[in-house]
């Protein structure tokens, strides 16, 4: 720079412009990151919500029922059960059907080791909680996980973006 002259040269502006320009992209693909997640996190939510009212339900009116899940489209819903472990898909749901609309269910773990990563599922919200433990590893297309895990005997949902793991069942339900 010449004495006398006031401002910055041409490869100073140049250089504040190449930083800024970088934090720019830093901050936008986080950005971008978070809403990812919170538009996943909105999705599980929902999932874990029906799950929770499928369980209050079950309490409020002293009877089982059926949550049943399709797995291959991720579409799911409350039925009462007709006669004793069983529901009429036929009749009018409890709840109105949903969907997993940014995430897939990837497995589902059953308190016996079992798995099971397609097909239809139903499992029951019974007056006393929950009839098993069943845990789900939810999955979206860059990778992000949710886990959602209901516990038998409880009323309990719970849902994390670490693995969960199932636990034991301190007594017994009758159906």
């Amino acid at each position: 720079m010449r004495a006398g002259r006031a401002g910055f040269t041409f490869v100073e502006t140049i250089v504040v412009a190449a930083v800024i320009l970088i934090l720019v992209a830093v901050f936008s693909l986080r950005l971008i990151d978070r809403v990812h997640d919170a538009k996943l996190d909105r999705d599980v939510a929902q999932f874990v919500n029906t799950l929770r009212g499928a369980v209050q339900e079950a309490i409020l009116r002293q009877e089982n029922l059926a949550v049943v899940i399709q797995v291959h489209d991720g579409y799911y819903t409350v039925y009462p059960e007709t006669v004793p472990g069983e529901y009429d898909e036929e009749s009018e749901p409890l709840f109105q059907r949903e969907q997993l609309r940014r995430c897939w269910i990837d497995d589902m773990e059953f308190e016996d080791g079992s798995h099971q990563y397609s097909g239809k599922i139903a499992f029951w919200a019974t007056p006393q909680g929950w009839s098993g433990s069943l845990l789900f590893n939810l999955l979206d297309k860059e990778d992000r996980e949710r886990f959602v895990r209901i516990d038998r005997y409880t009323t309990r949902v719970i849902m994390d973006e670490k693995p969960l793991e199932l636990v034991e069942a301190k007594s017994t339900i009758t159906m």
